[in-house]
Formats: structure tokens, sequence, C-alpha cells
């Protein structure tokens, strides 16, 4: 549900005056997982990266079990915010 709310406010906002306009009374760990949710889109999206970047997940949202084993990453969160896997 609030992954759904992250996009859409994401998507109706057309600056970024405008988005941190809308997050201004938000909580922090929103903000942050609105943030992250814009890098991840912008890195997805833009050609310089998307010739680059066959993935981007969100860690804790949308990461496969098999790459956070692969990583060894910590299943509490530790400040990573996104994992990328390169076309190389």
């Amino acid at each position: 549900m609030q992954s759904k709310a992250i996009d859409q406010i994401i998507a109706e906002s057309g600056s970024w005056d405008e988005l941190w306009g809308k997050l201004r009374e938000a909580e922090n760990k929103f903000k942050g997982d609105v943030f992250e949710r814009l890098t991840q889109l912008y890195l997805q999206t833009k050609p310089e990266y998307r010739t680059k970047l066959r993935e981007i997940w969100r860690v804790g949202n949308d990461i496969p079990e098999k790459v956070k084993r692969y990583l060894q990453l910590p299943d509490q969160d530790e400040g990573i915010d996104l994992i990328a896997q390169t076309i190389d």
C-alpha cells in the first residue's frame, strides 16, 4: 500500500519543489522511501544508466532472495538503499 502511495506522490509532482512541498510534513522514514524510489526510477529511465544497469532493486522491498544471499546482505536495514546489477 505504501509503495502505491509513493509512486502516486512522485507521479503527481511536476517538479522537485512540488514533490518537496508534498513531503514537507511527512515523517523522515517516508521521505527516505520516496527518495529511494525516485532514485530507482531515475536510474531505470535515464539512457546513460539504462545501457549499463540490468536491474535496480530497493533493498528490503524487491531484491530477490537469491541476490540477497549471494551478496550476504543482512536481514536488518544497515543503510543500504539500492542494489544494481550491471549488464556486464
